[in-house]
C-alpha cells in the first residue's frame, strides 16, 4: 500500500510502523491501493467529526472513503481509497485505559480506519463480526492478540 503520512501534531510517528500496518492490511485485503493517513488533535477530530457525522465529540479515529458509495470497490493499486484520521492524544489515552501499548492500540485504530477505506463497514451484525475477525486477523499477524 502506497500511505501518505502527515503528522499535525507535535508527538513523533513512527513512519515504518506505519507503514508496516498498512501493508499488513493491504495483503490481507489482496489489493494495494493509496491511501493518507492523518494523526490529528482533539479539537481537529472534534470538528471533523462534528462537520461530517454530526456528533460533537471528539473520537479515536475517522475515515473518509472516496469509494463509489455503492460499489464500495476499486479498480487497481492505483486508487486513492481515502483518508483515515487518528487523534493521536485520544489513542493515548484509549491505550492508558485499557492497559495497552501505544503502539498495539495504533495498529488497532489504524488497521480499522484502513479497512473502512476498503469498503469494510459494522452497521449490521453481521457486516460487525466480518469486520472484527478481519481486524483479529491482522492484530494476530502483527503480533497484537
Amino acid at each position: 500500500m502506497i500511505l501518505n503520512i502527515f503528522n499535525k501534531t507535535r508527538k513523533r510517528i513512527q513512519i515504518k510502523f506505519c507503514q508496516k500496518v498498512a501493508n499488513t492490511v493491504s495483503r490481507e485485503i489482496g489489493k494495494r491501493a493509496k491511501a493518507s493517513l492523518v494523526f490529528v488533535s482533539e479539537g481537529e477530530i472534534g470538528q471533523l467529526n462534528k462537520k461530517y457525522r454530526k456528533k460533537n465529540k471528539v473520537t479515536n479515529v475517522l475515515s473518509f472513503s472516496f469509494l463509489d458509495k455503492d460499489e464500495k470497490r476499486f479498480d487497481s493499486e492505483k486508487d486513492y481509497l481515502g483518508e483515515v484520521f487518528v487523534c493521536l492524544k485520544y489513542a493515548e489515552q484509549e491505550a492508558e485505559k485499557y492497559n495497552w501499548s501505544l503502539e498495539r492500540n495504533l495498529t488497532r485504530l489504524i488497521t480499522h480506519g484502513l479497512l473502512h477505506l476498503y469498503g469494510f463497514d459494522h452497521e449490521t451484525l453481521a457486516e460487525r463480526k466480518k469486520m472484527e475477525n478481519l481486524e483479529n486477523k491482522i492484530m494476530h499477524k502483527l503480533k497484537y492478540d
